[in-house]
């Protein structure tokens, strides 16, 4: 697939813990309901199967039930060859993720990163029906939140969220998306799509940076909060979708970081998008309430692929000179007045630098 190898999986047929953990003594758990050991950085697999052929069966994608043995021999699912040539992916056996349910945020994860690959209609029929059952609801917060994290990486991080929605993966734990899919992103001639459909557009043009295509999904989840009356205009989206950030965030169990950029997306990329008209002190607030020059940054490059307004230089260089600027000793010591007063000279001189 001309892809450079990211990690190296062992799957230990007809092998014990006992005997795992003598030859790697320093090897450490990490599956609960599956024996899976980390073996310096590498994943060992202790697996029930009687044959490699085995538990190549139980498998999710056909693409993913190939081994090589320690003599270099490549053993397939019989359709592995075929799909990975066809650039198809294809579930093994539909039992399959009835069993782990995660298997089915872990395809639309594939599609994700390989957006050259195609998915199957059947798939996404089994990623219905599982879905349909409630099995997905159970699952453990981590487990889905992984799957998301390693989207946001992929080439075209959008299909993670088309490819739930088709698979009706969506409700329960990406509940705001699925309601985005019903609210019009804004009004014309500004919009034209859904919300759910400017906010997978946002994101594939941001993609590259995990961090930056979060926010992207972030940043107009507030208009789901917006009255049908009201429709489709969302005045106010950009304070009422930080609660739904958060909370989404703590759903999935996600990094507390990102948690906060995607918060940061909602609050300020309207602000930031009519920077050149914010007046001085104004400015001052933004910029030390973001507060990180990296987040700042990000916020930029949101604000371009959201509307295509790029005032990144004018931004960062407002930010270094306002962190140039400190508050003289005469005036320290005097609680709000001190803020106060340092929020001036700053705005001082964001003015003598215009």
């Amino acid at each position: 697939m001309d892809r450079p190898v990211g990690d190296r999986d062992y799957v230990v047929i007809g092998g014990t813990r006992e005997q795992l953990l003598r030859r790697y003594p320093h090897a450490k758990p990490v599956g609960k309901k599956i024996a899976v050991y980390y073996v310096h950085g590498d994943e060992y697999t202790l697996s029930t199967a009687k044959t490699i052929e085995e538990d190549l069966e139980t498998r999710d994608l056909t693409i993913n039930a190939l081994a090589m043995d320690e003599d270099g021999r490549i053993i397939a699912h019989p359709s592995a060859l075929e799909h990975l040539r066809a650039k198809l992916l294809y579930p093994v056996a539909d039992d399959n993720f009835f069993v782990d349910p995660a298997r089915v945020y872990r395809a639309a994860r594939f599609a994700a990163c390989l957006p050259d690959f195609s998915v199957h209609p059947h798939l996404l029929a089994v990623m219905r029906r599982v879905a349909a059952k409630g099995a997905c609801r159970h699952l453990p917060a981590e487990r889905v939140g992984k799957e998301l994290m390693k989207s946001l990486a992929g080439s075209e991080p959008a299909r993670f969220v088309t490819i739930c929605r088709q698979g009706g993966a969506l409700k329960g734990w990406f509940e705001e998306l699925e309601q985005a899919a019903q609210v019009p992103a804004g009004p014309v001639p500004y919009h034209d799509e859904t919300l759910l459909e400017h906010l997978c557009q946002v994101m594939d043009r941001l993609a590259g940076d995990s961090v930056r295509v979060w926010m992207g999904l972030c940043h107009d989840l507030g208009k789901i909060m917006t009255p049908q009356d009201v429709r489709p205009a969302h005045h106010g989206h950009d304070r009422a979708g930080v609660d739904i950030v958060r909370k989404l965030g703590k759903r999935l169990r996600l990094p507390s970081g990102l948690v906060r950029a995607g918060m940061a997306a909602s609050r300020w990329h309207m602000t930031l998008a009519r920077y050149d008209i914010l007046r001085p002190g104004t400015r001052v607030d933004l910029l030390t309430s973001v507060g990180s020059r990296e987040l700042l940054g990000n916020l930029c490059a949101l604000v371009v692929a959201d509307g295509g307004i790029d005032m990144t230089d004018r931004v960062l260089h407002d930010f270094r000179i306002i962190h140039n600027i400190h508050l003289p000793a005469t005036w320290q010591g005097r609680g709000p007045r001190s803020g106060e007063q340092l929020r001036i000279l700053r705005a001082q001189a964001l003015v003598q630098h215009s």
